[in-house]
């Protein structure tokens, strides 16, 4: 019996134990989709899967392209990952490869997502000196919300941006200490935000702004503070180089399609809803960020600064994220808002991770004569349970279909997908589970008009006007399998992209299914005149009668490869760095 207890005693103050065990409730949460076999398609998976497809198509050939997308989005050459990410793309491509397969690489993503999730708020929690059995189980309860979750269901990218955010608030958290927070933390963190999803950074940096302000009232060295935030800040930069390049070199010579500005921003906001009590908040979730509001309130002169600006910043994104802010009138005033931010649950991520974290120092903290150990730890565990039964709950709708499709010809709806041709159940399982990559993005396709290139700035009222999703679907989706003029693309080591076909008609006016951008440069048989674009960027040419061929490529210019180079080399030294102060810390 004494043995048990000692080796138990080595297991849960081991320093592994928190890894094993964040694993291991990860594990649990994929489990229904491991068991059943399962490739779950949300909103914006077959989005995502072109993006990774692309990057992982550059790294197997070696012929890459930054800005121009040869491999995915039915190889029309348009640009997405260039502004959307694209270190995440790449390292998701390598894994894709590999995997081998959509549904082992499926499984792998949401798995790492996951853990790193956990394992981020888990060191978030440790470093503001949270006990650690208390951490531990807050670590899991931010891995199984929503934000997190959210990618394991819908694959919305918020949710890996949800997995680093903690780390950005880890650095926020350190303006407390005064002038002697980490430059080299605070601009990694931010770059690693900004390299991973813009929107998502920009909502983390917002929540950096009370915690720097707070941190420098509270210093008596102002003036070295605010040096050493503009240090971080320039570093940023560098280390986010590539990112800030493409989006000057795009925006300053194209009008690019916005995403698409919501009617209602109130819809896609906190409600009391079943809805929102399964996808948003769960209940458990509800209730924690109640008992902190009720902490901070009933001991609210017990707390310091530090406490009391998370508390304030927590719960005022939480109330920013719900129906009871006025948005649509909102909107009415600054109509911008529309396609900028869109949705106002996408704050639900900062609540998430700081008022946990207040949790955390709340329960770490005694406030009354008895501790109530235990009862924290058991309605923690209960959290736990609650959040993952909804979980599982949800992935078992998506499993279901998953299976329908495999398994039997049941028509299934799948939210914003769209199949040019009927598949097979066999066909449609080679395409989850087989080594053939290319099957699922061919098979399973969307219309995507962000970041096209317009004839004009579009305001939101215009948006509709252009029927961009109808003409993006009906351009470079439904042409590309076009049975009149067969188009045959071919990516060449160059990174440039090459378009055949064969046109029964002598100077005919063809729309081809490929985009072009100022940048980029179009030689049709031979020649780089006779170029036309249409509403949405497609390619226009006469078509001779018989064989055509037409070459495009992005010219990125010096300047920017200066920038890529700018990027590198900061990364560099910030990993360097980084194992400096690890060393010498030991």
């Amino acid at each position: 019996m004494n043995k048990l207890k000692k080796l138990s005693r080595r297991l849960s103050s081991a320093k592994i134990t928190p890894f094993l065990v964040i694993l291991g409730m990860a594990l649990i949460l994929l489990s229904r989709q491991i068991y059943t076999h399962s490739v779950f398609l949300g909103m914006d998976s077959i989005f995502h899967f072109n993006r990774f497809y692309d990057s992982a198509m550059q790294i197997r050939n070696g012929h890459f392209s930054y800005f121009q997308m040869n491999y995915g989005f039915s190889q029309s050459g348009r640009m997405i990952n260039a502004v959307y990410g694209p270190f995440i793309s790449y390292l998701s491509g390598l894994l894709l490869l590999l995997s081998g397969s959509w549904f082992h690489f499926q499984i792998l993503e949401t798995l790492l997502v996951l853990v790193i999730a956990g394992m981020s708020m888990y060191l978030l929690l440790i470093k503001n000196s949270v006990k650690r059995s208390y951490a531990i189980l807050l670590a899991i309860f931010y891995m199984y919300s929503c934000p997190v979750v959210s990618w394991l269901l819908t694959q919305q990218f918020t949710g890996i941006g949800a997995a680093f955010m903690p780390l950005l608030i880890l650095a926020g958290t350190q303006f407390f200490k005064g002038h002697r927070f980490s430059i080299i933390y605070l601009a990694g963190a931010m770059a690693l935000m900004i390299q991973t999803h813009l929107m998502t950074s920009l909502i983390g940096f917002i929540s950096l702004v009370p915690m720097f302000i707070a941190g420098f009232f509270m210093t008596d060295y102002k003036w070295i503070y605010f040096k050493r935030a503009c240090l971080a800040a320039i570093l940023c930069l560098l280390m986010t180089a590539n990112i800030w390049g493409s989006l000057l070199q795009l925006f300053h010579n194209n009008f690019l399609m916005p995403v698409y500005p919501v009617p209602s921003m109130t819809f896609f906001s906190f409600k009391f809803s079943i809805y929102s009590w399964t996808s948003l908040i769960k209940p458990a979730d509800f209730a924690l960020f109640i008992w902190v509001l009720y902490m901070f309130v009933r001991h609210f002169k017990q707390w310091d600064v530090k406490v009391k600006t998370l508390s304030i910043t927590g719960l005022v994104f939480f109330y920013l994220s719900t129906y009871l802010f006025p948005w649509d009138q909102a909107m009415q005033i600054y109509p911008h808002l529309a396609y900028n931010l869109q949705f106002p649950k996408r704050f639900l991520v900062l609540p998430f991770v700081i008022l946990p974290l207040v949790a955390g120092i709340m329960m770490t903290k005694q406030t009354t004569k008895h501790d109530y150990h235990w009862i924290k730890i058991g309605s923690l565990i209960v959290a736990i349970l609650l959040g993952l039964g909804i979980n599982l709950w949800a992935e078992g709708f998506k499993s279901l279909k998953s299976i329908h499709l495999v398994d039997n010809q049941t028509t299934v709806n799948l939210t914003h997908v769209y199949m040019h041709k009927k598949r097979k159940p066999d066909q449609i399982k080679n395409d989850f589970y087989g080594n053939d990559l290319s099957g699922l993005i061919n098979d399973f396709t969307k219309a995507v008009p962000d970041y096209l290139p317009v004839r004009s700035k579009l305001e939101p009222v215009e948006y509709n006007n252009l029927h961009p999703y109808y003409k993006s679907h009906k351009q470079l989706v439904k042409k590309n399998v076009s049975k009149t003029y067969h188009f045959v693309k071919t990516v060449n080591a160059d990174g440039s992209l090459t378009v055949r076909w064969h046109s029964p008609y002598h100077h005919k006016l063809t729309q081809l299914p490929v985009i072009k951008y100022a940048n980029t440069k179009v030689t049709y048989n031979g020649s780089e005149n006779g170029i036309q674009t249409g509403k949405i960027g497609s390619i226009i040419v006469h078509s001779k009668h018989g064989n055509n061929t037409l070459t495009t490529k992005y010219l990125a210019g010096n300047w920017w490869k200066t920038m890529m180079w700018i990027c590198l080399f900061s990364w560099i030294f910030f990993i360097y760095m980084l194992f400096y102060k690890l060393i010498n810390r030991k």
